[in-house]
C-alpha cells in the first residue's frame, strides 16, 4: 500500500485529492459536481451520485433502488432497495 500527499485543486494527482475534489480524466483534481451538474462516474459528486450522467441526489434508504441509489448508498440485490454501503478496511494498520 502506497502513501501519498493530499493535493489541492488543479495540482497533478494520483487519485489523492483533497476532500472536495476529484481526480479528473488530465490527471488534475477538480471540484467535486453538484446536483444537476454533468458527470461520468460517483467519482465525481460530492452529496449526490451520478445517475445518467447528471449528478442527482439518489433514491434515500430504503426506497426501490430502479431509479439510482442516493450518496453512501448501494442497491441490496435481493430486495431490490437502496440499502447503507458496507465498510470495509483494507490493507496494513
Amino acid at each position: 500500500m502506497e502513501c501519498r500527499a493530499a493535493v489541492g485543486g488543479e495540482a497533478p494527482c494520483a487519485e489523492n485529492c483533497n476532500d472536495g475534489f476529484f481526480c479528473g480524466e488530465e490527471s488534475t483534481c477538480e471540484p467535486t459536481r453538484q446536483s444537476g451538474e454533468p458527470c461520468l462516474g460517483d467519482h465525481e459528486r460530492r452529496e449526490s451520485v451520478c445517475i445518467e450522467q447528471v449528478c442527482a441526489v439518489g433514491q434515500p434508504e430504503g426506497a426501490a433502488c430502479n431509479d439510482g441509489c442516493g450518496a453512501q448508498l448501494s442497491c441490496d440485490t435481493a430486495s431490490e432497495t437502496c440499502v447503507r454501503d458496507p465498510y470495509v478496511c483494507q490493507g496494513a494498520s
